[in-house]
């Protein structure tokens, strides 16, 4: 978006559903009260033992209430992503005749041993229009876990501006909480327990919200919530499996991109999906470094994955949810965040968000 004559893309509705609230409201006002919800996780230990007495180690989870514990696989995708899709809908003022000319882009987590077994690029989709009986203009799948959202904003943008689509909704669902899934992450040491401090708490969440152009928006007498700059891309070198700690590089690069319009306007608040690993903890020190002047002016520097876990390929979402939900809270009050997530292949993207003026 660096052509100022470009239309203004706006957010106009969202939904979400996490360990911490059934909805976008009640998630992004559990993140403000610093409100968590960790649990024991009934259907696997960590491995090896308790070195000292060969006790069983539970591992601490995220869980969805609103889901069934034992709801598995495709299924459980399936419940977490329809009501923020529906949530979307409705709030949107959607008219069915409207779908028509309306993009669904869904993030999916990265393939791996257990979830590429799911075949969620192929039955998700199918298994969502079923379940809702909606049918929309174009649909797109992402499998690149926390980047995926910011990446789904950047393909929806030319065609919003370009008119052949007139509104998209932007969705990531996943879920931690899949055994095998699960005892793959603590094989490779990355859930937190008693024997691995430096790892994260596992969670499961879905997020969407609808973007549009102002012009739109405002021709069918929907309110914009928040106005979307630019969207950065950046690669890390030393990505999360090297032997090497992280250069900063990649984060720095899209960060950088992300505000590389309205460079006059501070940023007030900064939201990111951090989930406590030493790594990501390294790279948020050095980027904040060197972007000091920046981040000199961020009275906010939230990472709410502390609340809900790692939320995998929904935490984009929840970033957005939060940061309009901020917005929100003082609507005349000029506000900017900045936004950014990683995933462990190197690929980080970041994004600023606005306070929506007329």
């Amino acid at each position: 978006m660096s052509d100022s004559a470009q239309p203004r893309i706006v957010i106009t509705a969202i939904g979400a559903i996490s360990a911490i609230g059934g909805n976008a409201e009640q998630t992004t006002a559990g993140v403000k009260a610093a409100i968590t919800a960790f649990s024991e996780y009934q259907y696997l230990y960590g491995t090896p033992k308790d070195p000292e007495w060969d006790n069983d180690l539970p591992l601490y989870v995220a869980a969805v209430p609103a889901v069934e514990s034992y709801t598995a696989g495709l299924a459980r995708f399936t419940e977490l992503a329809i009501p923020p899709l529906t949530e979307t809908i409705t709030k949107a003022k959607l008219k069915r005749q409207s779908l028509a000319s309306t993009g669904l882009f869904i993030a999916l987590p990265q393939f791996n041993e257990a979830t590429i077994k799911l075949g969620l690029d192929k039955l998700l989709l199918p298994q969502l229009l079923k379940r809702t009986g909606l049918q929309f203009n174009k649909a797109h799948i992402a499998n690149e876990g926390r980047v995926g959202m910011f990446s789904l904003i950047a393909k929806a943008i030319p065609l919003l501006i370009s008119g052949e689509l007139n509104h998209c909704i932007v969705g990531g669902v996943d879920t931690h909480l899949i055994t095998e899934h699960l005892a793959l992450l603590d094989q490779h040491w990355r859930v937190k327990s008693a024997r691995n401090i430096d790892g994260f708490i596992p969670g499961e969440a879905a997020a969407m919200f609808m973007l549009e152009t102002e012009d739109h928006a405002k021709a069918r007498g929907a309110t914009p919530l928040a106005v979307l700059g630019n969207v950065g891309a950046g690669e890390e070198p030393e990505f999360f499996a090297s032997e090497k700690v992280s250069t900063g590089h990649g984060l720095t690069y899209a960060l950088n991109a992300a505000l590389s319009e309205r460079k006059d306007q501070p940023v007030n608040h900064a939201y990111c999906d951090f989930n406590g690993e030493s790594y990501y903890a390294f790279e948020l020190g050095l980027v904040m470094s060197r972007l000091g002047k920046v981040f000199s002016n961020i009275k906010n520097l939230c990472h709410p994955a502390d609340c809900y876990g790692d939320a995998g390929s929904a935490s984009g979402g929840l970033l957005v949810a939060c940061a309009t939900h901020e917005f929100l809270k003082h609507p005349t009050k000029e506000q900017r965040a900045l936004l950014w997530t990683s995933i462990d292949n190197g690929k980080r993207m970041a994004l600023t968000l606005e306070s929506y003026k007329a």
